[in-house]
């Protein structure tokens, strides 16, 4: 491996940043997570036409079931709501999808929970987002992308989501899915962040203009670094605003430190979808 990170080193310096750091906008962050807030932009017209269709529902993370089965895509899914999303001064919330790794494929939606923002929401009451966390039937990964697509547009149908501010994020095999998304559907989603994950394909015309922030561990052997280095390199060539995160120490899971980085839902607020 000593033999290996000089040459990393040296081609990362090439593309225009070094391990440690994001592109020049970014930077690495702690661990402690600082709750904020979200601003609820809807008219005082919007807010009531949508509340009249809104009874209480549970707050939390929790088990749920889409109302239609869709090949590929486990029909039982996590949600978490804020704990003000039955306030009636607030008609519509920002939505993050989070895509699970391999190892969390199957039929038990508990596994979702072992990794990534799901985990940090088991003992996180006050996160402003509604996150909606679907699971791969065992053998699966996430390359079904029309179904993936179909699935955003039932828990649009369900939830209050402001449906210009909706972000995509994943972990390995979930970060993999994250670039097949956004590469397959960018009229989805506001801006993206896969983590510890590869896409081995070039990077999609269709993605052009689309923020996206790439975190990875430089020591990561299930994942390698490399392609997301191209990504990075063919986004910022293509005009996208686009930073990426090395952590020089970090192996495959980056993972903690990245969902317990407030910069990230920051900066997921700065944009939202284009008309």
């Amino acid at each position: 491996m000593k033999s290996l990170i000089p040459g990393a080193l040296f081609c990362f310096a090439l593309m225009g940043f070094l391990p440690g750091k994001s592109s020049p906008e970014g930077r690495e962050y702690g661990w402690k997570f600082h709750p904020f807030s979200y601003q609820d932009t809807d008219s005082k017209e919007k807010k009531s036409d949508k509340i009249s269709s809104i009874n209480s529902i549970k707050t939390g993370q929790w088990e749920s079931s889409l109302p239609e089965k869709i090949d590929f895509i486990n029909t039982n899914y996590l949600v978490y709501l804020p704990k003000d999303y039955n306030s009636p001064k607030l008609s519509s919330f920002p939505l993050i999808i989070f895509l699970h790794g391999r190892n969390e494929a199957g039929e038990d939606i508990r596994k979702i929970k072992l990794h990534g923002l799901p985990k940090m929401l088991e003992s996180d009451s006050k996160f402003p987002f509604i996150v909606i966390s679907p699971q791969c039937p065992s053998g699966t990964i996430w390359n079904h992308t029309d179904k993936m697509h179909e699935f955003l547009d039932q828990v649009l149908r369900i939830y209050k989501i402001d449906p210009k501010r909706i972000y995509l994020t994943g972990i390995s095999s979930g970060g993999f899915g994250t670039w097949s998304w956004a590469m397959d559907y960018p009229n989805d989603f506001a801006a993206i962040a896969p983590v510890s994950g590869t896409f081995y394909k070039d990077v999609n015309p269709g993605l052009s203009g689309m923020p996206v922030w790439i975190f990875h561990g430089l020591l990561d052997k299930d994942s390698r670094i490399h392609q997301d280095s191209l990504c990075f390199k063919q986004l910022s060539q293509n005009g996208n605003k686009v930073r990426f995160t090395v952590y020089t120490k970090g192996g495959h899971d980056v993972w903690n430190e990245t969902y317990s980085n407030p910069e990230l839902y920051s900066w997921f607020l700065r944009y939202s979808i284009p008309d």
